[in-house]
């Protein structure tokens, strides 16, 4: 069994290295294919998801027709070298009214219940951001800001298209290393929280310091 696994980075407009969007996720195969071959599965799959999740709802500060994917095998001795490093350009068209980049819909995955393992090592997360204000509902005197359930379920139902593409030769999966070893799970559902988070990394530089005197 060979894990690999694979960043998908999305630059903003600047296309500066630190001005991305960047998820990780890992994937299990069965060692059939050489794992480049893999690799170019995975972009394909990952393609797919990002423009189900982004289609209607992308900001038009993020440069989605310059998205690249990196694959490594984790068998490889550090430090390693990409079994893939390519474009993976998405086709949404983007939108205008920007959130800030800071602010990101959480998509959670997780394996089944295993009696003596701590479910927190049963289960990963990544932050999708880069999306225009049209996600959120807007709060009232009586309610809070949420993200829309029309969104959520369009994340939720990509994450799901994404799980079903599993099979024996390329799995999408759960990755721990709590233990100091790489050790896999088999994903059996997540979920998407209506309530926005942060991702203070992807945030950008001020433009403008506006001073005060006392």
């Amino acid at each position: 069994m060979t894990v690999l696994r694979s960043q998908f980075i999305i630059p903003y407009f600047t296309n500066l290295p630190e001005d991305v969007i960047t998820n990780t996720m890992h994937w299990e195969t069965d060692d059939v294919l050489d794992p480049a071959v893999d690799a170019a599965e995975v972009r394909l799959r990952l393609i797919t998801f990002y423009n189900s999740v982004y289609t209607g709802r992308g900001a038009n500060h993020v440069n989605f027709a310059g998205a690249r994917i990196k694959v490594w095998d984790l068998t490889d001795p550090e430090p390693r070298v990409p079994v893939l490093n390519t474009a993976a350009a998405l086709t949404t068209t983007p939108g205008a009214g920007q959130l800030p980049c800071e602010v990101a819909v959480v998509l959670s995955y997780h394996a089944a219940p295993v009696s003596g393992v701590n479910n927190g090592r049963l289960r990963n997360r990544i932050y999708l951001g880069g999306f225009t204000h049209a996600i959120i509902n807007s709060g009232s005197a009586s309610t809070f800001p949420t993200v829309a359930n029309a969104t959520t379920g369009a994340i939720a139902t990509a994450a799901d298209t994404l799980h079903a593409a599993n099979d024996a030769g390329l799995q999408w999966v759960v990755m721990s290393k709590a233990t100091g070893l790489a050790i896999t799970s088999q994903i059996s559902g997540g979920w998407v929280d209506n309530e926005p988070d942060t991702q203070r990394r992807r945030g950008v530089r001020s433009t403008l310091r506006q001073l005060w005197t006392a």
